[in-house]
C-alpha cells in the first residue's frame, strides 16, 4: 500500500513539474521584454510582471523566489525526461530483454526501439538545456 502511494507521489511530482516546464516555456516572451524594459534583478523582474498583469503558474503575484525557480526550469525539464526514460516504455524493454535470453531476432527488435527512446530522451534533454539558455540570456 505504502508503495503504491510512493507511486502515486511520484506520478504526481512528474505531472506538477511537466506544467512548471510548460509554464517557463511560455514565459519566455514576457522575461525577455521585462530585460529590454530594464529588469535586470529577480526583484526588478517580478516588479515588472507584476506591474504588467502577468500572473504566476497559481495565478499569484510574482515573487523573486518564483522568478528564480521559473528561470531554473530547465533542471525540472531534464528530471522530466530521464523519469520518462526510466519508467516508462524503456523500463518495460530492459526488463522484458532480459526475460528473452535466447530469442535474438526479438532481443534485436526492442534493442532498435531502446536506441529509439535513447534519441527521444536526448532530444529532450537538449530542449531542457536550450530552456535553460533561453533564460540564461535573458
Amino acid at each position: 500500500m505504502e508503495e503504491e502511494r510512493s507511486r502515486g507521489r511520484k506520478a504526481g511530482a512528474l505531472v506538477r513539474k511537466r506544467k512548471a516546464v510548460a509554464f517557463a516555456e511560455s514565459m519566455i516572451p514576457a522575461f525577455e521584454l521585462a530585460r529590454k524594459a530594464g529588469a535586470k534583478t529577480l526583484r526588478g523582474k517580478a516588479d515588472w510582471l507584476n506591474q504588467n498583469g502577468y500572473l504566476t503558474i497559481n495565478k499569484k503575484r510574482w515573487a523573486p523566489q518564483t522568478i528564480d525557480n521559473v528561470e531554473n526550469a530547465d533542471r525540472q525539464a531534464r528530471e522530466v525526461a530521464e523519469a520518462d526514460f526510466d519508467e516508462g516504455k524503456a523500463g518495460l524493454l530492459r526488463r522484458l530483454r532480459m526475460l528473452l535470453p535466447d530469442d535474438h531476432e526479438r532481443k534485436s527488435e526492442i534493442d532498435a526501439e531502446l536506441q529509439n527512446l535513447k534519441q527521444k530522451r536526448n532530444a529532450e534533454m537538449e530542449a531542457a538545456i536550450a530552456l535553460g539558455k533561453a533564460f540564461r540570456r535573458i
